[in-house]
Order: structure tokens, then sequence, then C-alpha cells
């Protein structure tokens, strides 16, 4: 007769032993020790079978790219992410054209928007002068508000105040602004993040003068709908601090904003994505290390940036 209790402990060790083999057979393909860890911030191929496999660590990188078919994703890490990744058995390559972005000393391009002038733009493009300068030109249709100062203005540097346009018709015939239909656009909150206000300029130019001489408000139909029978709030630019200094060197690559008091670094300032009051150091999705990318703060929504877009944002959206 056959020991039914025997058979079945040999059964699984030998689906252990399986499992064990597959895992083996798994990092056998990538080595949990890096040939040589960088001894500066690079740029690297962070090889991945799936999503799944990202987003175990994706919360703690600063990703490029994702290239799922090609079974890779573009990161930039420090000296102290890579040896982390590479302990947790990922395979890693550094991309020694990318990583040479990360070393360049320079300003950011004139062609872009720059906040204000403390820091000069050769083409004169900077965000506050178009905010003005669109709510000057269209006084039935914009207001420009002003609802709050990043960190710097109250400890000692320049006063930037954080801006929001609203877009509407304010014609009473086409219904009170409260009753309205809310859309807001979140701007760019991250420093080095320099495309997304280039964006949020564009879409003020698409509901107000249209975009590159074509459409607009009276022009466009539904660029006149939306205006009409909705309200448009669009915020530009959430951390000026932090984008002022990335304008003076893209080299520092500058994510979080200005507060320097809590990391003794180069590396200071809280990430602002992460200090908002809802699911605050929740989830595995930020660091408590104030020198970290993903500081979310000492406390919540601990900096003047967060006070200033959760009470604005509370009034337009309960």
């Amino acid at each position: 007769m056959i020991d039914f209790r025997r058979a079945c402990a040999l059964a699984a060790i030998a689906m252990l032993l399986g499992g064990l083999g597959v895992v083996s057979s798994s990092q056998a393909q990538r080595p949990s020790v890096p040939s040589q860890v960088p001894a500066e911030p690079a740029v690297v191929r962070l090889y991945v079978k799936d999503r799944a496999e990202l987003d175990q660590v994706a919360w703690a990188l600063d990703v490029w790219e994702v290239h799922y078919d090609k079974g890779y994703a573009v990161v930039a890490v420090d000296p102290e992410k890579y040896q982390w990744l590479s302990s947790l058995g990922y395979r890693l390559e550094i991309d020694a054209d990318k990583t040479a972005l990360l070393g360049i000393e320079t300003p950011l391009d004139s062609r872009f928007y720059y906040f204000d002038d403390d820091y000069a733009n050769p083409l004169g493009r900077y965000v506050v002068d178009f905010l003005q300068d669109t709510n000057l030109a269209y006084p039935n249709l914009v207001e420009l508000i002003d609802i709050g100062d990043a960190w710097q203005a109250s400890h000692g540097g320049h006063p930037r105040d954080i801006w929001v346009l609203r877009i509407t018709n304010e014609d009473p015939a086409y219904g009170d602004v409260a009753d309205k239909p809310v859309f807001f656009l979140f701007g760019t909150i991250h420093a080095r993040e320099v495309s997304i206000p280039e964006l949020a300029i564009r879409y003020i130019r698409y509901l107000t003068s249209g975009w590159d001489g074509e459409g607009g408000y009276n022009v466009d139909p539904d660029v006149t709908w939306l205006v009409n029978h909705n309200v448009v709030y669009v915020l530009v630019m959430q951390n000026p601090d932090g984008h002022v200094a990335n304008e003076a060197d893209t080299g520092a690559y500058r994510r979080k904003n200005m507060n320097n008091t809590q990391c003794p670094t180069g590396k200071f300032g809280v990430d602002l994505n992460r200090n908002h009051s809802f699911l605050w150091d929740c989830c595995g999705g930020s660091s408590g290390d104030p020198c970290d990318e993903t500081y979310h703060g000492i406390a919540k929504s601990s900096e003047p940036e967060t006070q200033a877009f959760q009470s604005y944002f509370a009034t337009v959206m309960p």
C-alpha cells in the first residue's frame, strides 16, 4: 500500500524544490551584486519582466522611459539606489549617453519659459509676465489669482507667488461663475519637469488667443463653448523656487522645493508631490529621509506650496 501521508509530503517537497529552482534560474540571469557601483548619479536600463515587477520599486525611482516590449525601463539613480536595486536582484546597465545629460551645468534653454526675471531669460519669456499679460488682454474672460507664496518668501529669499489663472466668460448671461462645471489643470510640481508649464501655457493660449495663430475664443466654436459654459483653473507652476534653481543650472537636477532646513547636503528640499495631506506617509510611496528625492516632509502639508494649493483647491472643488 502507498503511504498517503508520505506521498503528500514528498509531493510538497518536490513542489518546493521546483519553485526554488525557478527562483534560482531567474536570479542566475540577474546578478544580485553589481560589478561596479557608479560613484555619481547615473541613468541606467533597469531590466524588468513586466509592469508588476517595475511597480515594486518605481515609487523610489526617477523613471524616464518605460519599454515593456524590450524588457526594461530607463531610470536615473544615485549610487545608493543603484546598489539597492542590485541587491534586490535587478539587472542594471548604465546608459552612458543619457548619464552625460545629468552633468550638463548650463542654464535652461532660453526657448522655455523661466518663472520670472530673477534669472534672466535672453528671449524674455517669463511665466509671470505671460500670466499678467493674459489677464490684462482678456478682462472679461480671465482672472489672475495669487494663492500663496513659495518657501523662500518667508525664509529670507526671493518672494515668489503661486499663481492660478481662472478662465471663463464672466457675463451673467452665461450663468453664475460659481455654478459652472469646473476643470482644474494642475501644472508642474517637480522643478526639473520643464515641459509641463509649457503645455499649461499652450492650453491657456488655446482657450484665449488661440495657439500658433489659429483658433481661440470667439473663433473656435469648441473653445468658445468651453469658456462660456465652464470655468477653467490653471496652476502653471506650484514650485517656482525649485524651477528657478533648475533654470540657473540644469545639472543640479532639482526636483524638490528649496526648504534647506532638514537635509545638510545639496539634496535638501521636500517632494511636494508627496507632501499632500491625503494619504501622507502612506503605502510605501515616499521617504522619511530628508535627503531622499521622495522625502515627504516633516508632516503632512508642511510646506507653504502645499498649503497654498490645498487651501485654494478646496474653495474650487470642496
